[in-house]
């Protein structure tokens, strides 16, 4: 079994920042369907960077570095996605 880091005012503050973005990321995926697709796109930034938060998280607290290097890689790939896509580009 793994050690869990020590829990400190960062670690809270980062789980807090997750909590929102996650809240954040069903809201917009929620407008997105009944409102304005583009919606979408916000929620893609909202959730790459939901994902770049989890892997500090999953990193700091449960040091588990595997899954944190896809959460990093799927992060920077849907804020390219949700940016691109926000400007018009795509």
């Amino acid at each position: 079994m793994k050690k869990k880091g020590k829990i400190n005012e960062y670690n809270i503050l980062g789980l807090n920042i997750q909590i929102i973005l996650t809240i954040l990321v069903c809201i917009f995926s929620l407008l997105g369907f009944l409102v304005n697709k583009n919606f979408f796109n916000i929620m893609k930034i909202f959730g790459g960077l939901d994902l770049l938060v989890m892997a500090y998280n999953n990193e700091k607290i449960y040091h588990n570095k595997g899954i944190s290097v896809v959460y990093v890689i799927f992060g920077v790939i849907m804020l390219i996605w949700g940016i691109v896509g926000l400007v018009g580009v795509i």
